[in-house]
């Protein structure tokens, strides 16, 4: 979650030091998923208990699309985890 988007002009504010999450990625080794706006509908999609890309409808905003493109980091990444095991055995 790198920026903040003001919910009356949409401007878009950084949050934490440019850079910060790259490095940190690297020295651990790890790959960076993604980033997703903080944004108070986040929240409320969570309290009424749907998910932001859900909510959303078929109508996938920056924020839903974060969450998309993480989602499909993270089965790539199975899958490539997958194939290295299953050439292991």
């Amino acid at each position: 979650m790198g920026t903040f988007i003001c919910p009356h002009c949409h401007h878009t504010t950084p949050v934490f030091l440019a850079g910060g999450v790259e490095r940190e990625a690297m020295k651990q080794n790890v790959p960076i998923l993604g980033s997703i706006p903080l944004d108070e509908s986040i929240c409320a999609d969570a309290d009424s208990g749907r998910p932001s890309v859900i909510a959303e409808g078929q109508d996938a905003s920056a924020r839903s699309q974060s969450f998309r493109d993480i989602a499909d980091r993270v089965l790539a990444g199975l899958e490539v985890f997958k194939n290295s095991s299953a050439s292991q055995a």
